[in-house]
């Protein structure tokens, strides 16, 4: 019995000493004590690459519990923030770098006693006897993948001796990567590596030197070009086609488009994605809804820009006789050949062609023209075929400006379809607003009612020295009107009066501000800016 439990003894402490000899064999990556350190982009990093046995680096004691005798090699001079060891070996052998070579592994540690070793190795070699020689690691438990890098230059076959200065050799990998999708900056004189080289343990007398090349105590941060710049999209029609363009976005490889009937919106899944820079929605005019898009930049990492500005396609029901209208939208061209063009009615006289009249809110008068169209007016040529004239058949110079309001007379006895295109206004619109009375329009693609629409407060308490509102209606081809209740007697009546549009008998008007309908505007008082909120 006794030397059964003696040899049961035995194996127990044979499998301790395994257990122990185990874990003396074991890295650890994270619980260990601090070590000395510079940081970059939150990345702790030892400033020099180590070495326990390679006689051509300089001896150093790593404090710690116990403290770590190696050696201080390399200086750490590359910082790759966002790229793995494997993108940067990717990047680098497109260079013409690869594995044919043979160095010392090197470690590193990461703000702890820990020593990683080296991931990758590589060289560039130029002859048999001259090369580029770089070490990679992979930062471990880096909130951002980072790969620390460092590189020289050496000659030797078997025997390998630094030839060149660590600037040198850091400049000539910055110079190769550096550009497109990747830019490089220096960062900081990194603090431990400048007391370290200046402590001069390489006994060269020089503390702008690391074993007897220059080395500046930074190292070039090379990481991925910020991919924030978002298309600026331009918007036409053809005919029922709308034509999406945009310069190009530097870096991109495709773009996404984005539609959707609703303006304001977040782009979801793309409806198109394309590598050129024009996009045509065919037919999407006839469709009968309208419809706005946004483009966004895509690069080769399929990082994806910010949202372009937002354009649209806007229908517009142009009922028989008088319409009231204004853009929601903001047409690149206003002139009425480009805007209207040939979507309304024409004949080869202005008594009978559909009509356009231009309020001047200067001279309190309208200005007018006409369509000419038809077979008798292409009989014509230009400069009248198909183009609107003035009253005396010239060509008109009128424009329709966005914010204002314009009436189109239709004299064809059906309802007619304008169809614009343009941006899609985002911010804040500014409008001025002259005395008596000016024609209105919201460039919004979205209803504002009328007590949201920040026209501005006036004093009056009696519709008859009030600010109005005429809004009309073109299916009864007749006004509504409202008028602001302001001011301290309206304020003592309290609501539902005070501050407040009221109609002509003194109930909450409904009037809403629709997209695409002008107003009437009867300024009592000062001229003023419309401050109309953007969305």
């Amino acid at each position: 019995m006794s030397k059964q439990r003696e040899s049961r003894n035995a194996r127990l402490m044979r499998l301790l000493l395994l257990l122990l000899l185990l874990a003396s064999l074991t890295t650890f990556p994270s619980g260990r004590a601090e070590a000395v350190a510079d940081i970059v982009e939150s990345v702790p990093f030892h400033p020099f690459t180590m070495d326990a046995g390679n006689g051509t680096c300089l001896g150093w004691t790593e404090p710690g519990d116990p403290p770590t005798e190696t050696r201080n090699c390399d200086p750490v001079n590359l910082f790759f923030h966002g790229l793995t060891v494997s993108e940067v070996s990717s990047r680098l052998q497109l260079q013409g770098w690869g594995s044919g070579g043979f160095g010392s592994t090197q470690q590193l540690h990461f703000g702890d006693e820990t020593l990683w070793d080296q991931d990758l190795q590589l060289y560039l070699n130029e002859t048999s006897t001259l090369r580029y020689h770089i070490r990679l690691w992979d930062a471990p438990g880096a909130v951002v993948t980072t790969t620390l890098g460092a590189v020289h230059h050496e000659s030797g076959l078997f025997i390998h001796t630094i030839d060149m200065s660590w600037e040198e050799s850091e400049a000539f990998v910055a110079g190769q990567l550096c550009g497109g999708d990747l830019t490089c900056q220096s960062s900081q004189v990194l603090g431990w590596q400048e007391t370290i080289q200046s402590a001069d343990d390489d006994n060269d007398g020089d503390p702008t030197t690391w074993r007897e090349w220059d080395n500046n105590r930074q190292v070039t941060v090379i990481s991925f070009s910020q991919f924030d710049t978002p298309p600026s999209v331009s918007i036409g029609r053809s005919a029922a086609d709308v034509v999406l363009s945009w310069p190009a976005v530097e870096n991109a490889v495709n773009y996404q488009i984005y539609r959707d009937t609703a303006p304001y919106f977040t782009p979801g899944t793309p409806l198109a994605i394309t590598p050129t820079t024009v996009f045509t929605d065919t037919g999407i005019v006839d469709a009968g809804l309208d419809h706005y898009y946004l483009v966004t930049a895509v690069d080769a990492l399929d990082r994806a820009s910010p949202p372009s500005n937002q354009v649209g396609q806007v229908s517009l029901a142009v009922l028989p006789d008088w319409n009231l209208l204004s853009w929601p939208v903001l047409p690149a061209d206003t002139a009425l050949d480009a805007v209207l063009g040939n979507q309304l009615y024409g004949t080869h006289s202005q008594e009978t062609a559909d009509r356009v009249l231009v309020w001047s809110g200067d001279s309190q008068s309208y200005e007018a023209a006409w369509y000419c169209g038809g077979p008798i007016c292409e009989s014509w040529g230009e400069p009248m075929a198909n183009h609107w004239l003035a009253a005396d058949n010239s060509q008109s110079t009128l424009t329709l400006e966005p914010d204002s309001g314009f009436w189109i007379q239709n004299r064809s006895g059906i309802t007619e379809t304008l169809a614009v295109v343009g941006d899609v206004a985002e911010g804040d619109r500014l409008v001025p607003v002259g005395q008596n009375w000016q024609m209105l329009g919201s460039a919004f693609p979205v209803a504002k009612p009328l007590d949201s629409a920040n026209l501005p407060d006036t004093d009056s308490d009696s519709p008859d020295t009030a600010d109005r509102v005429l809004y009309w209606d073109a299916a009864s081809q007749r006004y509504r009107s409202a008028w602001y209740c302001g001011g301290s007697i309206c304020a003592g009546w309290g609501e539902p009066w005070a501050n407040h549009w009221l109609a002509q008998d003194y109930s909450p008007t409904d009037i809403v501000l629709e997209p695409g309908h002008g107003f009437r505007y009867q300024n009592r008082h000062d001229g003023f800016v419309w401050l109309n909120l953007g969305n």
